[in-house]
C-alpha cells in the first residue's frame, strides 16, 4: 500500500480545464501509485519544462512485464502527445527502476523501486521519496526529448550510481541542458508556457 505524500508544489489544472495549444508531455499512473504523487509530479514537470502535461487516465491493471506496459502505453499516446512518462507502481520483486524508448515515445518509472526503507516513518523519508520520482520524472522527459547525460552533478539529467547521488542531484536541467531543451521542444510542436 501506497502512503499519501504530501507535496508544496501547486496542483495541475486537468487537461480539460486548460486549452491546449499544440503538443504536450503525457503523464499517465500504472498500478497504484498515489494520485497526489501523479498530479504533483504533472505540476513539477509542468512548471519546470514549461509546457503544457495532460494527466492521462489511472491504468490500474499492471502488465505482466515492463515491454507488456509499454506496449500497451504507446497505444494510449493520442496526436497531441509529443510523448508519455508513465509512474509504474510495480510489485518489489520486479528489479527494473527505468525505461526509456524514445522510439515508442514512451518512458516507464518504476516507482515503487524509488522507495526509502521505512517510507512511513518520518516525513523527511516521504519527502526524499518524492524528490526521487520527481528528479526521475525529469530526466524521463529530458531522455525521450533527446538530451544526453550531464556532467553537472546539480543538473537533473546527471547519472547516478546509488540513491545518495540521486537525492544529491538537483530537480531541473542546468542552464545549458535548459537552452537545449527549450530548442527540442521547439522542434517538436510543444507549446512553452510563459
Amino acid at each position: 500500500m501506497i502512503c499519501c505524500v504530501v507535496f508544496e508544489i501547486p496542483v495541475c489544472q486537468s487537461a480539460e480545464s486548460v486549452p491546449r495549444v499544440g503538443k504536450s508531455i503525457a503523464i499517465a499512473a500504472v498500478g497504484n501509485p498515489d494520485s497526489s504523487m501523479v498530479t504533483s509530479t504533472a505540476s513539477w514537470i509542468r512548471r519546470s519544462c514549461r509546457c503544457d502535461v495532460n494527466v492521462k487516465s489511472p491504468v490500474s491493471a499492471v502488465q505482466s512485464s515492463p515491454k507488456g506496459e509499454l506496449e500497451y502505453l504507446a497505444g494510449q499516446l493520442k496526436q497531441d502527445d509529443v510523448f508519455l512518462v508513465a509512474l509504474v507502481d510495480v510489485p518489489e520483486d520486479v528489479t527494473f527502476r527505468k525505461g526509456i524508448f524514445k522510439s515508442n515515445n514512451v518512458a516507464l518509472l518504476n516507482v515503487w523501486a524509488l522507495r526509502p526503507a521505512r517510507i512511513l516513518e518520518t516525513q523527511s523519508l516521504r519527502d526524499q521519496y518524492a524528490g526521487r520520482v520527481l528528479k526521475e520524472a525529469m530526466y524521463a522527459v529530458g531522455a525521450l526529448l533527446g538530451l544526453g547525460e550531464c556532467p553537472n552533478p546539480q543538473c537533473v539529467m546527471s547519472t547516478w550510481e546509488n540513491d545518495a547521488q540521486l537525492d544529491a542531484k538537483g530537480g531541473n536541467f542546468c542552464p545549458p541542458c535548459d537552452a537545449k531543451a527549450e530548442k527540442l521542444f521547439k522542434a517538436l510542436g510543444v507549446h512553452r508556457l510563459e
